[in-house]
């Protein structure tokens, strides 16, 4: 306990939000330090539990650099004078951004291309092609500061660079509206920098003699100063379309038309006031030079499964724009994303939908479209079919009735294309623990034409390689009387029969566009070649709110959250061939933080160990500032919001899991480091507080940090993922230590369990005052070496030392923690007693 007190502040508070006289606790000041006490001895716990895995994590470290050696080629953007595409070749690190021209001639723009944070092994794009494909506007940041991009503009015919970079840029945001013109975001000079705030609209116009002109836009009011941009074309020529959010994931979103040249062509097509998320893409250019708008929404009307609207520009300024839908997500289905497929001047466009079912079940539809009366807005839908992907991770249904229709895993990305000039489409795919990412291409929107693959591995080279044959199967337990929740459950092909499968359990908040990662990932595809069953569950949104959603309408998120993962849970103890509960590990990280801490709170009987990998734990507040997880708030509206998003360790009172493991390995300005030590000391202070070495033995709590770049773990992050994961599920056992080690040096001559190795076990008489230990360690190791005859004599020690430590310590809660430290050193010693007998 007096590791944890030398890095914590009483006196140290932060604002609260809106009430300048109400300030936060925020007691671990001293852990914004790099090197403070509680990391410097973390950093020795880790080295120790790291040394012996050593082996295991060069085995780890090999697999996952060939699984991040296989080729990958992101879908194209294509326009009349060329395509613009990222590629990372076969067993090269760097992902490369590509031209090549009509005639086939290739040439690389960019030679390593790191648009962000979301670098392109995870997320796509990060670059804007000009509409002739002479100019490419890419983004490159630094991964620690994902806010602040800067945008470079290059030549495609010759490669060269055109003019200084834009500074201090937002991405992954910005769009051509025609050949001279880019729209884009800049951060406010002068303003704190933030990841999601104070941005300011820009365009860029081209000269016909290649010099440019950079100026400021006004654009339409906004209900929240901290709003973040899209853009996309407008209806109209001259126009753009801009989305505002305050929030990438899970806040409702503005979409306005501005007009750029002042002609009266702006007009609203959605007020953030309508609580709808969307998606918005141009269609064809029809005769008169107008564009239709499609307007993806996710509103109560469509039962957040959404909706395509189809919009046109008012006939005059001054008035409503029409809409009409054309389609409708299907009972069971989340429309993710859409593209816009150009058929042809005389034939409709068709609509590629990205489906997500379950959370973790995806597909592609193809929705033909068809000419219909002008009162119905002249389009309506006609066939769909769903294009069959060759290779991709079936899935089985536990239950007869839950209908699979496309396959585990995800669309990472897709594009519209020329195809063979009436229209194609692009489309890459991965699962994340069995199926690195495959791009397939239809040249034709033929229903009978299968999508072939263009770049990725073949089956066999995954396999050769080490990633996993697995089977995934749909679970459906039942929450309430009317509602269940999905889950999917991934285990590797070629268990033993009757051998008890470890598992790994993740729960991560499901939003309507967002949702948990399953991008192809190595190191979750070397967790399951262990031998792992992964089980991921999507629970209701739940993760990373603001202020404003953590006290209001969405405040009630998290319980059903908790809700469902205990249904999950329970319906995991019942499936055959599961270790259950006993060799379970929770697997929680990014915005699952909060779902981890109610892990930790509710339910930490479901688990033998809990990983948290840079999981986000603190209080978001409208002033972002940095919270403990564990809070004393005096307001009850400040309260709610502060327990809301931490869990209230302070209040656990559940013995905790074996292990309880940290590791952050990234730089995120959304998780600073010293948020995820706060959670750990938290973590330490209620286990000491509440069950003392009790809650300690076996294992304890690891702080693993490591020193590497963007918010995905790079290579060896994931090794040491993966390997840390194998020793929880106990596929890396520790060895045993020699004869009368002594893993507890503070306490001659007492020896704990093999595998003990507790948090603060360096201060293990740290209660005990300065002046009296080396008296009290004296005494209790002569107790121990005489063995302790008469079973009064160790009371009548305890007695003495446990009164010269109150004493010196009149706080009745420093009292039960001695008291209960002295006890189990005396249950200690009376077991050597008895196994050595009396001299």
């Amino acid at each position: 306990m007096s590791l944890l007190r030398s890095v914590k502040d009483p006196a140290g508070t932060v604002a609260a939000p809106y009430d300048p006289e109400l300030h936060y606790p925020n007691p671990w000041l001293a852990l914004k330090a790099p090197h403070n006490a509680y990391s410097d001895y973390h950093h020795e716990r880790a080295d120790r539990l790291l040394s012996w895995m050593a082996p295991h994590v060069e085995q780890d470290t090999q697999a996952i650099t060939r699984m991040r050696a296989f080729e990958r080629r992101q879908p194209s953007f294509q326009t009349d004078g060329g395509e613009v595409y990222t590629h990372r070749p076969p067993d090269s690190p760097k992902t490369r951004l590509m031209y090549r021209d009509r005639t086939g001639n290739e040439r690389v723009l960019v030679d390593n291309f790191t648009p962000s944070m979301e670098y392109p092994d995870v997320y796509p794009n990060g670059f804007w092609v000009s509409p002739d494909a002479r100019h490419v506007i890419y983004s490159d940041a630094d991964p620690v500061h994902e806010g602040g991009a800067a945008l470079h503009m290059v030549r495609t015919d010759t490669g060269a660079q055109v003019g200084a970079p834009l500074l201090d840029a937002q991405y992954p945001s910005g769009s051509w509206i025609d050949n001279r013109r880019f729209v884009y975001a800049l951060h406010a000079p002068g303003k704190i920098r933030s990841w999601e705030h104070n941005w300011r609209l820009h365009m860029r116009t081209l000269g016909a003699d290649g010099t440019f002109v950079d100026e400021r836009l006004h654009g339409p009011e906004r209900a929240s100063g901290s709003s973040r941009y899209d853009f996309v074309p407008g209806p109209k020529p001259g126009t753009v379309t801009i989305l505002s959010y305050s929030s990438l994931l899970n806040s409702p979103q503005s979409v306005d038309v501005v007009d750029l040249d002042g002609n009266g062509g702006g007009f609203r097509i959605q007020r953030e006031a309508d609580k709808a998320l969307a998606r918005v893409r141009p269609g064809p250019r029809q005769p008169d030079g107008t564009r239709r708008m499609f307007v993806l929404r996710l509103d109560r009307r469509s039962r957040h499964a959404g909706r395509i609207v189809v919009v046109d520009p008012p006939a005059r300024p001054g008035r409503r724009p029409r809409r009409r839908q054309v389609v409708a997500g299907r009972r069971g289905d989340v429309i993710r994303e859409f593209e816009v497929i150009d058929r042809g001047p005389d034939r409709p466009p068709a609509l590629a939908l990205s489906i997500r079912r379950h959370g973790a079940e995806a597909r592609v539809d193809i929705v033909e479209l068809k000419t219909a009366a002008p009162w119905r807005g002249g389009l309506k839908a006609g066939r769909r079919w769903t294009p069959e992907l060759d290779g991709a991770q079936p899935i089985m249904s536990r239950r007869r009735r839950d209908r699979i229709k496309g396959w585990y895993g995800t669309i990472a990305s897709m594009t519209a294309t020329r195809g063979d000039g009436r229209g194609g489409l692009d489309i890459e795919y991965a699962a994340r623990e069995s199926v690195p990412h495959r791009l397939y291409r239809m040249d034709n929107l033929d229903r009978n034409t299968a999508p072939r693959v263009v770049a990725g591995p073949s089956t066999q080279a995954a396999r050769a390689a080490g990633v996993p044959a697995v089977d995934v199967t749909l679970h459906r337990p039942r929450v309430g009387l009317f509602r269940r929740t999905s889950l999917h459950l991934v285990r590797p092909q070629g268990i033993p029969a009757g051998r008890p499968v470890p598992e790994m359990y993740t729960a991560y908040p499901y939003y309507f566009l967002g949702g948990h990662n399953l991008n192809f990932t190595p190191y979750a595809a070397t967790v399951v070649a262990k031998g792992i069953a992964w089980a991921g569950h999507p629970v209701f949104g739940s993760g990373a709110r603001g202020f404003h959603e953590a006290t209001g309408e969405h405040r009630h998120a998290r319980r059903r959250a908790l809700r469902e993962m205990r249904a999950a849970l329970r319906h995991l103890d019942q499936v055959p061939g599961l270790a259950g509960r006993s060799r379970r590990t929770g697997f929680f990280q990014s915005a699952g933080g909060m779902t981890g801490l109610d892990a930790y709170r509710h339910a930490p009987e479901e688990f033998r160990s809990l990983f948290f990998n840079r999981t986000l734990t603190s209080t978001l507040t409208r002033d972002r500032p940095s919270q403990a997880a564990h809070m004393l708030v005096d307001s009850p509206l400040d309260r709610r919001a502060g327990y809301a998003q931490s869990g209230g360790i302070r209040e656990a009172v559940r013995k905790p899991p074996e292990n309880v493991v940290f590791t952050l390995g990234s730089s995120d300005p959304r998780i600073p480091d010293h948020l995820v030590r706060m959670t750990a000391a938290a973590f330490d202070e209620a286990r000491a507080r509440f069950f003392g070495d009790k809650g300690k033995q076996p294992g304890g709590t690891y702080l693993i940090e490591q020193r590497g770049s963007g918010h995905f773990p790079g290579g060896n992050e994931q090794a040491v993922i993966s390997t840390v994961a194998g020793f929880l599920a106990g596929r890396h056992q520790r060895p045993a230590p020699a004869a009368n080690t002594n893993l507890a040096p503070n306490l001659p001559g007492v020896r704990t369990p093999a595998n003990a190795s507790p948090p603060l076990s360096r201060a293990a008489t740290a209660a005990f005052p300065a002046r009296r230990a080396p008296a009290a360690q004296s005494e209790v190791g002569l107790l121990a070496s005489r063995g302790l005859k008469p079973l009064h004599s160790l009371r009548q020690a305890l007695r003495k030392h446990l009164s010269a430590v109150t004493d010196r310590h009149a706080d009745r809660r420093a009292d039960r923690q001695v008291t209960a430290r002295i006890t189990d050193i005396g249950k200690d010693v009376l077991e050597l007693s008895r196994q050595k007998g009396p001299r």
